[in-house]
Order: structure tokens, then C-alpha cells, then sequence
């Protein structure tokens, strides 16, 4: 049986300027740890599954979005984390080694990077409101693809750009299309 405890502490504010170059802020910023009790996770390449003993996510996740005249938002996120196996031993049934064990206890968890931070910044033309253009990047730092954290993927940013168009219509509803991205 899987079992889970997750604690969250957060906080959001929006913060209203009169007069010069940014109007408003939005800051949310949240706390947390989560405890996982019997994780499954891949073993052997993803050839089967098999449950953590304990598995311990902590960190803390921000959000800005500023919002700047002339139809221009800048938006800038991050979560940092620290991502950890408490409990987690192989027995030889997995390694098929009589009375052999493996335990990963204290390794990095595999495939959480322990930074993830996202950049942008949107513009909407006051005079052509259903237009949208945005410049983005994202960057996650190292982290590990395996359990035994012997196998390390090299942190990478990756850069986005769009257009999209998008109108309102009767009931609520939006429709909107990417024009191009890249």
C-alpha cells in the first residue's frame, strides 16, 4: 500500500502600484514536503516495478508575474527541491545474486532535477488584443536518471518563442491557435 503525508505552507499576494513602469505584482510562494511510503518505482531499465521503502520531496516553489504598460508581462518561476530516497534497499531478488542487497538510501531520486526555473516575458498589443507574442527559457539543473546515481544528466536551458492568436466567444469560451513557435 502506497501511503503518503504532505505538508504545504503558501502564500499569495497581489500587489497593485500606481504610477511608473509596473503596474502590478503577483507573488505566490509555497513550502512543502511530501513523504511517500512504498513509491513504486522502474528498475532494470523500466523492464519492471518495485516500491521504495521511503521516498522525502522538500523545496520551495515561487511565482512572479509582473505587469508592465503596454500590454507587457513578464512572468519568472522557479521550484528548488531537495529529492532524496530515506529508505530504499534491493533485496536479491532484483539482483539475482543470493543474499546480495542494494540500498539506495540517501541517493538523489531519479529523474527530479532540484532546480526548475522558467523566464518569460509576453506581449499583448493594446491595439491588436487578440495577439500575443512570447520569449521564454527554461532551465533544469543536473539530476540523476538512475537510483544508484551513477548515471548524471547535465542541467540544460531550453528556449521557446511564440505567437498565438485568440478570441472570445459567447458562453465563456476562448479559442485560441498558435500562429508560430519555435
Amino acid at each position: 500500500v502506497v501511503r503518503s503525508a504532505t505538508i504545504e505552507l503558501g502564500a499569495r499576494r497581489y500587489l497593485q502600484f500606481e504610477g511608473g513602469l509596473l503596474h502590478g505584482l503577483n507573488v505566490d510562494a509555497a513550502l512543502y514536503r511530501v513523504k511517500v511510503e512504498n513509491e513504486p518505482m522502474p528498475y532494470n531499465g523500466g523492464r519492471f516495478y518495485l516500491t521504495a521503502g521511503e521516498v522525502q520531496r522538500s523545496g520551495l516553489e515561487l511565482a512572479l508575474a509582473g505587469y508592465f504598460g503596454a500590454g507587457v508581462t513578464a512572468r519568472l518561476a522557479g521550484t528548488f527541491s531537495h529529492n532524496e530516497y530515506d529508505r530504499y534497499v534491493i533485496d536479491s531478488t532484483y539482483l539475482g545474486a543470493p543474499g546480495a542487497t542494494a540500498d539506495f538510501s540517501g541517493n538523489d531520486q531519479a529523474g527530479l532535477p532540484g532546480r526548475v526555473v522558467n523566464a518569460s516575458v509576453q506581449w499583448q498589443p493594446t491595439m491588436l488584443s487578440w495577439l500575443s507574442l512570447e520569449l521564454g527559457a527554461q532551465h533544469n539543473s543536473d539530476y540523476f536518471a538512475d537510483d544508484r546515481n551513477a548515471v548524471e544528466v547535465p542541467g540544460f536551458t531550453v528556449l521557446r518563442a511564440s505567437a498565438a492568436a485568440e478570441k472570445a466567444h459567447g458562453g465563456g469560451l476562448l479559442m485560441k491557435a498558435p500562429i508560430a513557435e519555435g
